[in-house]
């Protein structure tokens, strides 16, 4: 047979038809090494250099590759950017380390000619064989096994079989063991609760899959799920978990009877969005087991946008999205490969990866980087949850830079279905936040009080018998106002409602002022535009203002607001008396709300008038739900606002 049968055709190096027919370990019986080797991010080479620059790159690869291994080396390219260095005799750690090396500083020597180097690392799983009867077919999978082993530990380094041994003997064990555990239903789901950073309201329940063992031990998720991904029984797995979450809602109904549905995020393998099962296995255990999608969240992690097939999972992820499920981006940060795909998943909130975090948060330097991605994610509208062990410094850092949620892991609060509801009983949304304003500053709960900046407020009637009013007598910047708790507008979706009765006209000044990390919001119900319009205005303090107008406000006249902010899409509706005055779209997603002022703001005199029936939502409520709410106003008794219908439809 031709000795090209036994050449890789790219590289000129021997192949995997030498390697398994002609190689001098196959009749030998002594002991033998090899390096077992993969070019880390070559993928990007290809995207970004194309694949002539890549093709040059495993050129480069294989000829450090030979000149690196000696007389007694062989190399080997395995496929794709797979090598392996093959030593006909036993090699010493320091000699392979040293070997390592070598390969390393051949390779990156070129990096000047061969821009594509710069981009890819290389890691390495080192196998010494113990007994002069180990095959090649058995070392060259624990080199393989080793190799990923460093990857996962950070790439670009040398693992040595020997360092992993106990740990690949429990993957080993791990995975014989899985199908059984199944079986034998030894899994069970336990739930973190994911609290506001601001109001330490429930956002996000995440479900964390314990597998309980014959023998005792608890195994979490982190412990089993590499393994079984990658035997691909994750696929199997998942299914089953997924179907015991749906049994557990339903069993429980932690959402009955409540305006918002409760959320539940698991995470699931990439492996389930390459084909329909996941879809169509939804949509059976929806109308089994009576959950609705509005319930249900699912994450994929980072790591999973690494690997091929990226573009076909991140397309079954929107078929996913189509049924009416949120998708989360789990660990990010991992390798940070999901930059390029954050605005093109359609995801609703990132999970921050611990270790990354952890890590960042230490320097100075990196607490900026730090924020600045979390103005890059919130700018693609999404929530951000952390978890770890924090203290207190860094969440407050956290929380002001703009993320939303947070999981106590260090206090290894995980909760048992059962008494889960207990738990969260005060830690749910409670829907809209009410002031009366009869004769306090505390809302209709007794939970969120106020306080008076100057002696120029007095609570008088309000819209009707129901309702109390502030009334504003005016002054200079920061006169007479009332200052609420910032953890009001901890959401980054909102909405406010108020009844205004406005007594004089004062240009630019506000009734609602919410002050923000990067800039404020402001609802003024004149401007000195020459029409005459009233304004919802966001201020970003890097960009500019971007308005939402309608109508002035009559003076001497109760007249009913609502504004909704909707951070998903980035909107704002306007509703003036049960009729929508305006809807702008793109409107900057604001963090980290600092203060909220009734009344007036930092830059013009106060207002004049009145101010009733506040509410404030921590979610952008429905058009409907709007109209409702103007209507419902109308009916109470003692109502003193008047009813504007003729612009409604009639028979």
């Amino acid at each position: 047979m031709s000795e090209q049968v036994y050449r890789d055709f790219l590289t000129g190096i021997y192949n995997r038809n030498w390697l398994f027919e002609k190689s001098p370990v196959l009749e030998e019986k002594k002991r033998f090494s090899l390096l077992y080797m993969d070019l880390d991010n070559f993928k990007t080479v290809n995207d970004v250099y194309g694949h002539e620059e890549g093709d040059r790159v495993l050129k480069c690869a294989a000829d450090a590759l030979s000149k690196s291994g000696g007389e007694e080396g062989y190399p080997v390219r395995m496929s794709g950017d797979e090598f392996v260095l093959l030593f006909s005799s036993e090699r010493t750690r320091d000699e392979i380390t040293e070997i390592y090396g070598q390969i390393l500083r051949e390779i990156f020597k070129s990096r000047t000619e061969i821009p594509g180097i710069s981009v890819i690392s290389v890691s390495a799983g080192a196998v010494t064989s113990d007994t002069k009867e180990d095959s090649l077919t058995e070392l060259l999978k624990m080199g393989d096994e080793t190799m990923y082993a460093a990857k996962r530990s950070g790439k670009r380094r040398c693992v040595f079989f020997e360092d992993i041994r106990e740990r690949t003997i429990l993957e080993h064990r791990i995975a014989d063991e899985a199908p059984d555990a199944v079986k034998n239903d030894r899994f069970t789901l336990e739930f973190l609760p994911l609290l506001n950073m601001q109001s330490s309201m429930l956002e996000l329940t995440h479900v964390v899959a314990v597998w309980n063992t014959a023998d005792g031990k608890r195994r979490l998720p982190s412990d089993y799920r590499p393994v079984l991904e990658n035997n691909g029984y994750i696929r199997d797995l998942d299914l089953f978990l997924l179907e015991k979450l749906f049994q557990v809602l339903h069993k429980y109904k932690y959402s009955g009877g409540m305006e918002r549905k409760l959320k539940f995020s698991i995470v699931l393998s990439r492996l389930l969005f390459l084909d329909r099962q996941l879809e169509n296995s939804l949509k059976d255990f929806f109308e089994t087991y009576g959950v609705t999608p509005d319930e249900l969240d699912i994450s994929v992690t980072e790591l999973a946008l690494g690997v091929r097939d990226t573009e076909r999972m991140i397309f079954g992820m929107k078929r996913i999205a189509d049924l009416g499920v949120t998708l989360s981006l789990f660990r990010f940060g991992a390798n940070f490969i999901s930059i390029r795909y954050i605005n093109t998943m359609p995801i609703s909130t990132v999970y921050f990866d611990s270790e990354w975090l952890l890590a960042s948060l230490k320097e100075k330097q990196s607490r900026k980087t730090v924020r600045s991605i979390v103005r890059l994610i919130k700018d693609a509208r999404n929530k951000i949850v952390v978890m770890g062990e924090l203290d207190a410094e860094d969440k407050r850092f956290l929380a002001r830079s703009g993320c939303d949620a947070m999981g106590e892991l260090s206090k290894g609060v995980y909760f048992q279905p059962e008494h889960y509801a207990e738990y969260i009983g005060d830690k749910l949304p409670k829907g809209a936040v009410s002031y009366a304003f009869l004769g306090n500053l505390l809302d209709t709960e007794g939970e969120n009080g106020g306080r008076f900046l100057g002696n120029g407020v007095t609570f008088v009637p309000g819209i009707s018998d129901k309702w109390g009013a502030l009334h504003f007598s005016g002054g200079e910047i920061g006169e007479n106002v009332v200052e609420l708790p910032p953890l009001l507008f901890a959401s980054n979706s909102y909405t406010v409602s108020f009844w205004i009765y406005p007594e004089e006209e004062v240009n630019w000044g506000s009734v609602v002022y919410m002050r923000y990390e990067g800039g404020f919001t402001s609802y003024v119900p004149y401007t000195n535009a020459n029409d005459g319009i009233s304004c919802f205005r966001i201020s970003d303090d890097g960009v500019g203002f971007f308005d939402t107008h309608c109508r002035a406000m009559k003076l001497n006249e109760w007249c009913h607001i609502i504004v909704a902010y909707d951070a998903s899409d980035e909107s704002v509706r306007y509703f003036i008396n049960g009729r929508k005055g305006n809807m702008h779209i793109n409107m900057p997603n604001q963090i980290g709300c600092r203060q909220v002022l009734l009344g007036g703001d930092p830059f013009q005199r106060t207002y004049v008038g009145y101010l009733s029936g506040l509410r404030i939502y921590d979610y952008a409520i429905s058009d409907d739900d709007m109209v409702q709410m103007y209507e419902e106003y109308t009916k109470e008794p003692g109502y003193k606002g008047v009813t504007e219908d003729y612009w409604m439809e009639t028979e």
